[in-house]
């Protein structure tokens, strides 16, 4: 039986799990994309005949009216990525700060002036962040649990220390923005994931996504079960963005296809990975479409939550 995990994925870090994962896309998405293009849920709100421009957007607009921003505001932004949130709460007045474990996306942001941090938040405190006013996570917390700490029961864990992390930032009424994929219906077992289950069913859909991604983490059962580990917070909304992830899912493979035949220098750049068969791998689970069909049937939800210190 093929099964989902790459067996040397339990020798290496979070950090080079998540370089493995983003920093090869690095100039494709952004010569795709944009220079700050957002890698995560759009929020058409049922409204598909935006483009995908207007949907992250609103997106952004959403989330800085779910954390009363302000201008002058501080924010952290754990998973910055490209920076698209980054230069929408700068272009508002406000100061962010972010935080990723992509080299690639540190060195795009730092080098367009931002107080960026090469840093995992279990590696990070309010002594050397200093004080924030809202925190926002947008696409990374579905990583925080990889498969070995979860069959070692210690997901709730992980969870309650990010949000022990982010009270310690913000003040009493502070607000958190927190965007995440969930699990769906139906729930996949973890010993049952494999290229070798019967296809399109969830455990083989589940077994591409996770030869493609290296940072894959195992998701939370949902709003009960993140809820659960968020002490002294307050939900203050939720709601669903799975049919906006299908959308922005089409467009973004829109977008990287036309650069691939546009750009021929990235394929050129790229060609010499494809001698790598973990690579070759990665790129079939890819095209293959696993992550839009997961939102199709529902194997994935995308939560966003706004949450209140209380």
């Amino acid at each position: 039986m093929r099964v989902l995990i790459n067996q040397n994925t339990k020798q290496i870090s979070q950090e080079q799990r998540i370089q493995g994962t983003y920093d090869w896309l690095d100039e494709l998405f952004r010569a795709s994309m944009g220079q700050f293009a957002d890698f995560s849920g759009a929020y058409y709100c049922d409204d598909f005949n935006l483009s995908l421009e207007e949907a992250q957007l609103k997106k952004h607009k959403f989330i800085l009216e779910s954390i009363h921003f302000e201008p002058g505001m501080r924010v952290l932004d754990v998973g910055s990525g490209w920076g698209p949130m980054l230069k929408f709460i700068r272009d508002n007045g406000g100061n962010p700060v972010g935080l990723t474990l992509s080299k690639g996306q540190a060195k795009h942001t730092m080098r367009h002036g931002f107080e960026v941090y090469l840093k995992d938040w279990r590696d990070v405190s309010s002594k050397d962040l200093g004080q924030f006013d809202a925190v926002i996570s947008i696409g990374a917390f579905e990583h925080f649990c990889n498969v070995e700490q979860y069959l070692a029961g210690q997901q709730d864990e992980i969870y309650e220390a990010y949000f022990e992390f982010v009270r310690s930032l913000i003040p009493v009424g502070g607000r958190t923005y927190l965007q995440t994929t969930t699990w769906g219906n139906p729930h996949p077992e973890y010993n049952q994931i494999s290229l070798d289950a019967p296809k399109g069913s969830p455990e083989y859909i589940v077994a591409h996504l996770r030869n493609f991604y290296e940072a894959s983490g195992w998701l939370p059962d949902g709003v009960g079960h993140i809820m659960k580990t968020a002490n002294d917070f307050m939900l203050i909304s939720e709601s669903s963005g799975r049919l906006d992830y299908i959308q922005t899912s089409e467009e973004w493979k829109r977008r990287f296809n036309r650069a691939m035949l546009t750009k021929p220098w990235i394929i050129a750049k790229l060609a010499p990975k494809f001698l790598n068969g973990h690579f070759r791998d990665k790129i079939r689970s890819g095209r293959y479409g696993a992550q839009r069909k997961a939102f199709e049937q529902s194997i994935f939800e995308h939560t966003r939550m706004v949450l209140e210190k209380v």
